[in-house]
């Protein structure tokens, strides 16, 4: 039952890899790299001149397994609208990076418009078109809990939400594609026991197009990504030499001021006023 859930996680990752050997010599070709930001951390400014807009033969890869594996559902249909919406605002973002040379591509305002815009008309598609119910489901149970017009600002709240935390979490190199294989993964499983075969077929996809990612983190940036875990292990070891100094300033404190009391002769602080020190 789940063979072809796995050929289509093969299948995505391969053509993703040979999209990639193709689409990385052009985005070097037409500069498209990226810019880092002066004020960040200097070991991600040897990432400056990373070809950029790997999202493009990703989304490519999945679109042409979807097609050519025929569950193009109306539900599909939907899914693939959402994604090369934001697929279309991350490209406009790093064409404006790579043009101007600069770190800043779409102003927070513009994002925001965009996955709003892009939440909103999914939100229709999967009420109307599909003829869905204003309810939430309660996973792993047959409880739907019917909110009305809410599930418009609801599903938003959704969609913008996990477009930023993907977002947010891309900082390493290869920590959104790793964290988004998971999830991906977890929402196909979630969706075969809900009966939606088409849905868990097009999650796979995209796990497969994320898992073919990783190849190219690991192969072109493995000399930089040597490099940066040198300086987070320094940068680890400066933290916690700081937390010792401090708890050890701490602790000092505490025994001399236990000290005084015993030689005033009045009740020493206990353990607990200890943390109480920690915590202050």
């Amino acid at each position: 039952m789940c063979m072809p859930y796995l050929l289509y996680i093969i299948e995505t990752i391969v053509l993703t890899v040979l999209l990639g050997f193709v689409g990385i010599p052009l985005a070097k070709k037409y500069k498209a790299r990226q810019s880092i930001r002066t004020e960040g951390p200097k070991s991600h400014r040897a990432k400056a001149g990373t070809p950029t807009m790997g999202g493009l033969f990703m989304i490519l890869a999945a679109v042409l397994v979807t097609v050519c594996n025929h569950f193009m559902t109306e539900t599909v249909i939907w899914l693939i609208i959402l994604t090369l919406g934001h697929c279309l605002l991350g490209f406009l973002d790093d064409f404006i990076k790579a043009e101007k040379k600069r770190n800043l591509g779409l102003t927070a305002k513009q994002k925001f418009t965009g996955q709003i815009l892009l939440a909103l008309l999914f939100c229709y598609g999967v009420s109307h078109a599909l003829n869905l119910p204003f309810a939430i489901a309660i996973p792993f149970t047959k409880v739907d809990i019917s909110i009305g017009w809410l599930y418009y600002p609801f599903i938003v709240l959704v969609i913008v939400g996990a477009s930023n935390a993907v977002n947010l979490t891309d900082g390493l190199d290869g920590l959104a594609a790793g964290c988004c294989v998971i999830a991906f993964i977890a929402y196909a499983i979630y969706s075969l026991w809900l009966g939606m075969p088409d849905v868990a077929s097009f999650a796979s996809v995209m796990a497969g197009c994320c898992a073919g990612s990783l190849f190219f983190f690991r192969s072109i940036v493995s000399p930089l990504l040597y490099c940066m875990r040198r300086d987070l292990l320094r940068q680890y070891l400066e933290v916690y030499r700081m937390i010792l100094r401090i708890l050890g300033k701490k602790v000092l404190r505490w025994l001399k001021r236990r000290q005084q009391c015993v030689k005033k002769q009045r009740r020493p602080p206990s353990a607990g006023s200890l943390l109480c020190f920690f915590i202050l």
